[in-house]
């Protein structure tokens, strides 16, 4: 999937009336794109982008993935995270 479902369109249109400017809602826009696909597709930081009146703005932002990875690909960043 490249944008977000209907369904987590509406979840998002939710999560950012509760803050008071839509920018806000960025990161967790970004997280629901992450849940839906496993990872934040260009094509959804775009939608994120058109959904709260702002360009891309995730290549700053680590704890978002970018691409597929495998569960050990993820345990490794998260240990080497943790270790400094």
């Amino acid at each position: 999937m490249a944008r977000l479902t209907e369904e987590n369109v509406r979840l998002a249109r939710e999560i950012i009336g509760r803050y008071p400017k839509a920018r806000s809602a960025t990161i967790p826009l970004l997280h629901l794109a992450q849940e839906q696909d496993g990872y934040v597709t260009n094509e959804a930081m775009s939608h994120i982008g058109e959904l709260v009146g702002a360009s891309s703005e995730v290549q700053w932002c680590t704890a978002i993935q970018q691409r597929q990875t495998s569960q050990y690909e993820c345990q490794l960043q998260l240990r080497a995270n943790l270790d400094g």
